[in-house]
């Protein structure tokens, strides 16, 4: 690979979730001709923080919500958040300053109306939005994963990600030209745009990064939804039946139970052993698995209840991550029930 080729990818920017570019989007367009300030972007990072993050991590009981509970928002950490994200809002076109002044561009009122009239759409231009940006690591990394067969095995010992794991070594050899800290932002990214999933092995600790989605010149029949970047197309969300969803589903928890019916087990040991077969996104399994759950004498039941899973740095977007039930609670547990 050409010199060229190793300096083009760049880093990226903080940013790990699409509400977080939504939520730029809806800053510029209600602060348009107002003079920027960073308590603007401290009361952003707040509103993400409170709505996001601390009520899912609180359902899951994670420890690290205690932590996040307690740090002010104005701790230095969140300050530095402030210059992250207006760069990164400026480079994706949603704003520029003119004299101190946020001047929203045409960008932010497509993504918030789009937002609040049709979140189909809204994604699509989300995807579209980044991948055309002047960060060039992001559409990089989609392409190389995609040349490579749509799989990347980290092996375990780098997946700490500490000083002299050698990840970053293992990295460039993949052909992976950014830094880690990137890397990683992107794959979250990503995730929570239903490009990538990963799964992890819990004896070896390898990471296996796969693609949920195709990359190619044209749209991918086996998907629904499609962008068009760069003279190339994105095609995600899986076109798959609920009767073949429910037919993985059946297979794997009767292996997870040893072919034994009406036990409960955790919906992520399930859910990370069929979205890797399927080649899913947690967020359309999520989907599915709901819509099973509430079909006319369904034998497949979701429950609520207290789950500690084994997480790991980085882990909080996936693991936050479940099925949605009545009263907004979330699906922890999947039990089968012997078919009649």
């Amino acid at each position: 690979m050409s010199l060229k080729d190793t300096t083009a990818w760049g880093s990226v920017r903080k940013v790990r979730f699409k509400s977080q570019i939504v939520d730029l989007a809806r800053l510029a367009a209600t602060h348009n001709k107002t003079h920027f300030s960073p308590q603007m972007m401290l009361d952003l990072i707040r509103s993400q923080r409170l709505r996001r993050e601390v009520p899912r991590l609180k359902s899951l009981q994670y420890s690290t919500y205690r932590r996040a509970g307690r740090r002010p928002v104005d701790d230095p950490p969140y300050y530095s958040l402030v210059s992250e994200y207006l760069t990164f809002a400026k480079s994706l076109g949603l704003l520029h300053l003119e004299k101190g002044k946020i001047v929203a561009n045409d960008e932010s009122y497509r993504i918030l109306e789009l937002s609040e009239s049709d979140p189909t759409k809204v994604d699509v231009e989300l995807v579209r939005v980044v991948l055309s940006s002047k960060y060039r690591a992001y559409f990089k990394f989609l392409s190389l994963l995609s040349r490579i067969g749509g799989l990347l095995r980290i092996p375990g010992p780098m997946t700490g990600r500490t000083k002299g794991s050698g990840l970053k070594e293992f990295l460039r050899r993949e052909g992976f030209f950014t830094d880690v800290a990137s890397f990683y932002t992107i794959r979250d990214l990503f995730y929570d745009f239903n490009l990538v999933n990963w799964s992890y092995d819990l004896q070896t600790r390898d990471e296996t990064i796969y693609m949920t989605c195709s990359l190619g010149k044209s749209s991918d029949s086996n998907f629904v939804k499609y962008c068009r970047i760069n003279e190339e197309t994105v095609s995600w969300w899986r076109n798959i039946s609920l009767d073949d969803f429910q037919t993985r589903v059946m297979d794997t928890y009767l292996e997870l139970t040893k072919r034994t019916f009406g036990k409960i087990i955790p919906i992520f040991e399930l859910r990370d052993l069929v979205t890797s077969v399927l080649k899913l996104s947690d967020t359309q399994f999520n989907d599915l698995v709901v819509r099973l759950s509430e079909k006319e004498k369904s034998n497949i039941t979701l429950s609520y209840g207290t789950l500690n899973p084994v997480v790991r740095k980085g882990d909080v977007s996936k693991g936050a991550n479940l099925p949605i039930l009545s009263k907004n609670r979330t699906g922890n547990f999947l039990r089968i029930w012997r078919p009649a």
